[in-house]
Order: C-alpha cells, then sequence, then structure tokens
C-alpha cells in the first residue's frame, strides 16, 4: 500500500483496465450480435437458386410457387425480409423446419440438444485429463518439442468444438 495518494498504486490501475475491458465488450456486444445476424441474413440470401424451387421442385405449378412464396415472405422486399427477420429472432421465434414436416425449430434443437451437452461434456473431460497429463510432463521434463507438440494439441479441441457447433 502507498503512502503518498499522488502515486497511484497499480492495482487501481489494473481493475479500471479490466473495468474498461468488461464496459467495451459489453457495448460492442449488441453492435457484434447485429453484425452476426445481418451476415447470416445476407448469405442465406446471396446463395444462388431459388428456395421455392428446392421445396417444391422446378416442375411446380406457378399458383404453388407463388403461395409458398407468399408463406415465407419471400414475395417482400429484402429490407422488410430483414426486419421479418430481426423481429423474429428478438422474440426468439425460429420458425418451423422446411425440410422436417413443418416441425419446430425448437423442438428440432431440444431433441439433439441432450446428445450435443453429452459430447461437449466428454470432449472437455478428455480434453482436460489429456491436456493436464501432457502439460505436466513436458513442463516436468522441459523437453521443447514435447511442449510444442502439447500446445498444438491443446487446440485442437477449440477447434473441433467449433466446427460442431457451426
Amino acid at each position: 500500500m502507498y503512502l503518498d495518494s499522488s502515486i497511484p498504486s497499480p492495482m487501481s490501475s489494473r481493475s479500471t483496465a479490466l473495468r474498461y475491458y468488461i464496459l467495451s465488450r459489453i457495448l460492442f456486444a449488441p453492435l457484434m450480435i447485429l453484425t452476426i445476424t445481418s451476415l447470416i441474413f445476407l448469405l442465406l440470401r446471396a446463395t444462388p437458386g431459388d428456395p421455392v424451387d428446392v421445396l417444391l421442385g422446378p416442375r411446380a405449378p406457378e399458383s404453388a410457387r407463388e403461395a409458398l412464396r407468399i408463406q415465407l415472405g419471400l414475395n417482400l422486399p429484402l429490407g422488410v425480409q430483414y426486419l421479418n427477420y430481426l423481429g423474429s429472432l428478438l422474440r426468439l421465434d425460429l420458425g418451423t423446419s422446411l425440410t422436417s414436416q413443418g416441425q419446430s425449430v425448437w423442438e428440432i434443437i431440444g431433441q439433439h440438444f441432450p446428445a450435443t451437452v453429452e459430447l461437449t461434456v466428454l470432449s472437455m473431460v478428455v480434453a482436460v485429463v489429456v491436456g493436464v497429463t501432457l502439460g505436466a510432463i513436458a513442463a516436468a521434463n522441459r523437453i521443447r518439442r514435447l511442449m510444442w507438440a502439447v500446445g498444438c494439441l491443446a487446440s485442437l479441441p477449440t477447434l473441433f468444438q467449433c466446427i460442431g457447433l457451426a
């Protein structure tokens, strides 16, 4: 502890930096979410082909194709579609699956969520056990190549989890 109050303590600058970091993350989170959702929307709209052709086939009658476009909101301008998309996301309404006989997307997620949690927990257990074991061996023996290999292996579980969540 410093007796002279004119000299800032190292702890106060660290806590100030940490507060600034947390506040900046909190303030940028909505912007990041908006950016990600906008990119997803635009990438889905930029894919080649007509979603109606994929769902009904190219030989479907024009009346059925137009009815499906109206049902999906594809007849609306892109800006209105985007606002509808954001509104649905804000209400946590993911809609119905187009490929699972009109089943709710939340129902599909609920069906597969237990298996996802099981795989995630098991992969984390394996990653921790292997990582701690190899890290301890590498640190105890100070083997440079083993330390490099442990560093490479340590990043793989995160990579596979990201691939699995995508």
